[in-house]
């Protein structure tokens, strides 16, 4: 990236943006996730090979011109992918900005309802990014997450 650099990203539960400052406060940062998932009483042992969990979530990025004298407008395509344990993707996040010539930097904010898990362990949401006209993403960060997925028996109740 050749006018706009990457400054931080942070993987967490949820943010908020003050209105009077203008400054974001990331709540509940994550780095470990515990999940209960439901199994047959049939086949306790088994799992789904992908199990989509209802979970919010958001990566917030901060992103920054090289040269806080350019005022020229730039676009930034940023990508987050998901990564399971096995170093498969999982999922991706694709968001677009424009740091237009009044800003000096800018912050992006990624967000998703449900997580995608495969198996306990660790999973690396790497975002990437890239301006207007180049041909590759360049990988800024890699956020890790430890989850560990529990299994607990689900009876099924049957009418007689």
């Amino acid at each position: 990236m050749k006018a706009v650099k990457h400054i931080w990203s942070v993987l967490c539960k949820h943010s908020i943006i003050d209105n009077e400052t203008n400054n974001i406060n990331l709540e509940e940062v994550l780095e470990r996730l515990q999940v209960d998932v439901g199994v047959d009483p049939k086949t306790p042992k088994a799992l789904p090979e992908r199990v989509t969990i209802p979970f919010g979530f958001e990566i917030v990025t901060l992103w920054a011109r090289k040269n806080f004298e350019d005022k020229d407008e730039r676009k930034v395509d940023v990508r987050i992918e998901i990564i399971d344990p096995s170093g498969k993707k999982i999922s991706e996040i694709v968001n677009s900005f424009v740091l237009t010539p009044n800003f000096r930097r800018m912050r992006g904010r990624a967000r998703s309802g449900n997580i995608i898990l495969t198996t306990s362990g660790l999973y690396i949401f790497k975002v990437s990014g890239k301006e207007f006209g180049e041909k590759d993403f360049d990988v800024v960060a890699e956020l890790p997450l430890e989850v560990e997925i529990l299994k607990k028996i689900v009876e099924s109740k049957v009418a007689n």
